[in-house]
């Protein structure tokens, strides 16, 4: 490659303007004697003659001067006589194709970028989950040549487990590609990243209660969490319930009164309570006892009345008052046939009490039921993001 000479299709003229025909050109790389051979096309590759030949009429050809710091031109007429000598003409490229650009300065294989697209990109392949290979590696997401490096990149950096290759992995990433493997890309969608717990340091722990689904906290393009969760009981702190049981409403115990010397024995059905009034009681005697005068004989007890002695008693002895005297079952001949007596107790004034015992109902329980909330359904583990497409560079 070369620029045009500024002469070139001009006439070479005297200094009286008449035309210099078949005037001569030297062309030096500047500064020195050193001849520079220049051209007649711009791809350089067809060399013009030293000295540079003008036509019969003093016209110049088109000369492509190649791209160098500087050059001289020296021109004479067919005779040798200088017409001009003009030294150091710059003529750099200007684009410096010698230059090496810094690789820290470029993309680089296997750096990943997100776009706010969703389609392919010349030059790069989607984080997807699909695979790269050869052109006739059957790869889902591209099967080309140019996937070679990136195919290193991931060999070499990713463990099986993380970026797996078809029917495993063999001695090196370039034997594998030559046998038209396939290595899957790490899948990016729906995911976030987030940094290694190590990283070349101690690592931080911040996984600690993280599982792993893919790889682990210190793996490269490990792969934990999930963007929702269904809580498992495990998962609930501990907590309480409160609440009241329905009401059955008003009832009561059965049971059965006894009582204890009392006069004379009977029973009590129904609800009591300490009685601080008089009042009566009636009865059915069995066993029983008789009110009688005091006696001072033994007169007024005829054969029929029941007794035919009264063991212990004399008169004048301070013997039994009107009740005590105690007379038996009505057994004796005289008496009869056995018999009952109705009476009414004594008006009682004393406050005394009955003792009421209350069936067992036996030992049970009331249910206490809390209403169930929720269905088990996944709440959102997310924050708040965009979606993109995730690259990495082939």
């Amino acid at each position: 490659m070369g620029s045009l000479w500024n002469r070139s299709g001009t006439v070479e003229r005297y200094a009286d303007d008449i035309r210099a025909a078949g005037a001569k050109a030297y062309f030096f790389t500047g500064g020195t004697t050193t001849a520079l051979t220049v051209f007649q096309d711009a791809g350089a590759s067809a060399a013009h003659p030293h000295p540079l030949l003008a036509d019969a009429n003093g016209r110049w050809p088109d000369v492509f001067v190649p791209y160098i710091l500087a050059y001289d031109v020296q021109v004479t007429d067919a005779n040798n006589v200088q017409l001009t000598f003009t030294q150091n003409i710059p003529n750099p490229d200007p684009v410096d194709l010698t230059v090496t650009v810094d690789p820290l300065n470029t993309v680089q294989t296997g750096m990943i970028h997100a776009e706010f697209v969703n389609t392919t990109k010349t030059g790069y392949v989607r984080l997807n989950g699909r695979t790269i290979g050869s052109a006739t590696s059957v790869a889902t997401e591209r099967a080309n040549a140019d996937t070679s490096t990136l195919f290193t990149y991931l060999w070499n950096n990713l463990t099986d487990a993380v970026a797996p290759v078809s029917s495993g992995r063999g001695g090196s990433a370039a034997v594998d590609f030559a046998a038209n493997k396939t290595i899957t890309l790490p899948d990016m969608r729906g995911t976030t990243m987030a940094g290694l717990d190590d990283m070349g340091s101690t690592a931080a722990g911040a996984y600690a209660a993280q599982t792993f689904s893919v790889g682990s906290a210190i793996i490269a393009a490990g792969l934990a969490g999930a963007n929702a969760k269904t809580l498992a009981t495990a998962n609930i702190p501990a907590h309480t319930h409160t609440g009241s049981t329905s009401s059955d409403g008003s009832h009561a115990h059965g049971g059965a009164y006894t009582t204890s010397t009392e006069f004379p024995a009977h029973a009590h059905t129904g609800t009591t309570d300490s009685a601080a009034t008089q009042h009566t009681h009636t009865g059915i005697t069995d066993a029983h006892v008789h009110a009688i005068p005091a006696l001072t004989t033994l007169g007024g007890f005829a054969s029929g009345g029941g007794l035919t002695a009264v063991t212990g008693y004399t008169a004048g002895t301070g013997g039994p008052n009107t009740s005590s005297v105690s007379v038996g079952l009505n057994t004796t001949p005289g008496e009869g046939a056995p018999h009952t007596h109705t009476f009414t107790s004594n008006a009682e004034s004393a406050l005394h009490t009955h003792t009421f015992t209350i069936t067992s109902d036996g030992t049970h329980s009331h249910t206490f039921t809390t209403s169930s909330v929720g269905s088990g359904t996944a709440f959102d583990n997310m924050p708040l993001v965009r979606m993109v497409t995730w690259f990495i560079k082939l």
